[in-house]
């Protein structure tokens, strides 16, 4: 009858046990890392929703504290405070401009393919220069972090 267990067996056992634990603990620090870098996204997107709510800001390149985007914010001291020491960069990035000539193209695009009856060609004095929007990116960095909004712009 056997009393206990062999050199063998218990090393076995430990080394199943070390890789079981070396296993765990990877995947506990892969997890916090990844919720670290999520934390940090959201953190940029929170803060870059500030530019998003002052409509002065944002259609240039310029240099800013965030404290400037609160301005019009009541928020309390502390925070105030906080904002105050973080410079952030702010780019942006024009996409597309349509003007006046570009929607009477459009338009009239749109009488020719559905064949619409009793509509004289569009006047180009009439709707020329009318409308025009601007389309940009705007990219808000923040040290390591950056988040970016598309922007429309009206006259």
């Amino acid at each position: 009858m056997r009393r206990g267990f062999t050199l063998i067996e218990v090393m076995v056992s430990v080394v199943i046990i070390s890789v079981v634990i070396a296993t765990l603990l990877q995947l506990f620090g892969s997890n916090a890392r990844i919720f670290e870098i999520s934390q940090k996204k959201v953190n940029i997107s929170m803060l870059g929703s500030l530019l998003v709510g002052v409509t002065d800001l944002g259609m240039e390149k310029e240099e800013i504290f965030l404290d400037d985007l609160i301005g019009d914010f009541k928020v309390e001291n502390e925070l105030r405070q906080t904002l105050k020491d973080k410079k952030v960069y702010i780019d942006y990035e024009e996409l597309l401009i349509l003007d006046g000539a570009d929607f009477e193209e459009e338009a009239q695009k749109i009488v020719d393919e559905n064949d619409v009856s009793g509509g004289d060609e569009i006047d180009a004095e009439q709707s020329s220069g009318a409308l025009s929007i601007e389309i940009g990116r705007t990219i808000f960095r923040l040290n390591d972090q950056t988040s970016s909004f598309t922007r429309i712009k009206l006259p």
